[in-house]
């Protein structure tokens, strides 16, 4: 969009006439980084125009940055900020330690799958735009066969998919927000749906996170994760354990 504006001295593209701007999944856009090219854009879009900016999760800090670029702010609040959507959450704890978070990890699984005749498609960084709308394409449609999407965080946002039903975290989200937007793929719009996510035991600082999530949701706590969640915290406490403050969440 920048290279545009600035191309042939402005006179390719010019955003002056835009009224109504909106900017969705912002503070995802403002905690990358992008807040001076956000405010270069702005800045050649007319001072009147109306701003909304959409998102299910918008933590304090970066809430201060957004509302430098808007004017008269006021915030609608749908449910809650980073509550996660109104599904059954089932979390499952394991012993051994085998997550799924590379690229290569998720290329493993869809092969095992495969060799056990579960039709599946993947997306991920490493693949190029028209092998991910492939992929989207054919999970999405219902004539294809394919319901299984084995994806990395990439798919974590943005995706909106009918009728899906079952979102499974086969690794555990290190922040609350990534949980509240993977879990937010399914029961959408009211639909019902179901997620499920492993956890091993020596993941505290991910089941204290989890527990924060099924509590804001009204969920019912299993005793084992709420005594391991309790640990954690006293070691944070103890100071036997170092963590950012974004990850360390109170219960």
């Amino acid at each position: 969009m920048i290279d545009l504006l600035a191309a042939n001295n402005g006179r390719v593209l010019s955003l002056q006439n835009i009224t109504f701007l909106v900017l969705d999944e912002a503070d995802r856009m403002f905690d990358l980084g992008f807040e001076p090219q956000i405010n270069k854009i702005l800045s050649q879009i007319r001072p009147d125009r109306q701003t909304v900016l959409f998102s299910a999760t918008f933590p304090k800090k970066l809430e201060a940055l957004a509302k430098h670029i808007l004017k008269d702010s006021i915030e609608v609040v749908v449910c809650g900020i980073g509550v996660v959507a109104k599904v059954d959450q089932s979390i499952i704890l394991l012993m051994m330690n085998d997550k799924v978070s590379k690229q290569s990890d998720v290329d493993k699984m869809v092969s095992n799958l495969l060799l056990h005749k579960f039709p599946c498609v993947s997306i991920r960084g490493g693949k190029d735009q028209l092998d991910r709308k492939y992929a989207i394409k054919e999970f999405s449609s219902p004539n294809s066969g394919v319901n299984i999407l084995i994806a990395t965080l990439i798919a974590a946002r943005g995706l909106d998919v009918k009728n899906l039903s079952l979102v499974v975290n086969f690794d555990p989200p290190s922040h609350l927000d990534n949980y509240v937007h993977r879990v937010g793929r399914t029961g959408r719009a009211g639909a019902k749906g179901e997620a499920i996510t492993f956890v091993f035991r020596s993941q505290e600082k991910e089941i204290n996170i989890l527990v924060k999530a099924l509590k804001s949701s009204s969920k019912d706590i299993p005793p084992e994760l709420l005594k391991i969640s309790e640990n954690f915290l006293g070691k944070v406490k103890s100071g036997d354990v170092k963590t950012s403050s974004g990850l360390v969440v109170k219960v």
